[in-house]
């Protein structure tokens, strides 16, 4: 407390009157600019806890993420050796100006990020940080042709409701901090792009790399071996009496693993997928 609101003389009855003060007249629906046609600039990071999950047969992509959001607000600046030292305080979400934001490509329902705890901590020079997060999960146009050697670029766009591009300037920092891959999928890159046209926000972009050893080992590899099992049927004498047995439980064994492996493939009704063409070819071969 100390630390945040000065010297030992301050008192509650300081801050409050401080706080009365600047809000007395504020006007939470007018950008915080004295000079109107001045634009809000907002300084934006973006941080990424973990990629959550990828699904490639319903085209979606979520992220568990967070920004750190700062902007001045030219009306909550004070002298603080006039007013005991306060360096700061904190304010309720609904008494001052702040950014509406929401993502523009969700998988459900539009919504805008929200305040979580419903406050915002001032400083004294004017400045405002905001740190919202959240799952994020969008609809990503994916191109499956070369499963599972494929490379996936997935945007999330985030838009800034009721202001144009004069009246809010937003400053991205190039470096989104803590991103890490899964099991299946390795990050490439990612990077902050401007919207295109009139539309203020910005979009962020991944791109992602499966890793290709799990289908190699549990679709292609026993897929083949079975393919190469059924090359052997014509070394089997017909003395023997087993050559159409051998043919017939191969056949059956392939049809079943098709059967399990096929509907785990992903869809793709724009383009053939190299994998599924592979497996319809040998079941055909089979046939």
């Amino acid at each position: 407390m100390k630390g945040s609101f000065g010297g030992d003389g301050t008192t509650a009855e300081n801050v409050t009157s401080l706080r009365k003060a600047l809000l007395k007249d504020y006007d939470p629906y007018l950008r915080p600019r004295r000079l109107q046609e001045d634009p809000v600039i907002i300084n934006a990071s973006f941080g990424v806890s973990r990629l959550h999950d990828l699904n490639e047969k319903e085209r979606k992509i979520s992220i568990l993420g967070y920004f750190r959001l700062t902007w001045i607000d030219e009306f909550l600046v004070w002298d603080k050796d006039k007013h005991q030292n306060i360096s700061d305080i904190v304010v309720k979400t609904d008494d001052i100006w702040w950014p509406t934001i929401g993502l523009g490509n969700p998988i459900s329902d539009f919504e805008t990020m929200k305040n979580t705890y419903g406050i915002f901590q001032v400083s004294f020079s004017g400045v405002i940080a905001w740190s919202p997060g959240a799952l994020f999960s969008v609809m990503c146009d994916m191109k499956l042709q070369k499963f599972p050697f494929d490379t996936q670029t997935c945007d999330f766009v985030f838009v800034i409701l009721g202001y144009t591009k004069k009246d809010i300037v937003i400053n991205a920092n190039p470096d989104i901090l803590n991103v890490q891959g899964t099991t299946e999928w390795d990050v490439l890159e990612t990077k902050f792009l401007e919207l295109p046209g009139g539309s203020n926000g910005l979009k962020i972009r991944f791109t992602l790399r499966r890793k290709p050893y799990f289908v190699l080992l549990t679709v292609t590899m026993p897929l083949t071996l079975l393919s190469i099992l059924n090359i052997f049927v014509f070394l089997i004498p017909v003395e023997s009496g087993e050559k159409t047995s051998y043919a017939i439980s191969t056949f059956l064994a392939y049809s079943i693993y098709l059967s399990v492996m096929g509907s785990s493939l992903p869809d793709d009704a724009e383009s053939i997928v190299y994998m599924t063409l592979y497996i319809e070819t040998n079941k055909h071969r089979f046939g």
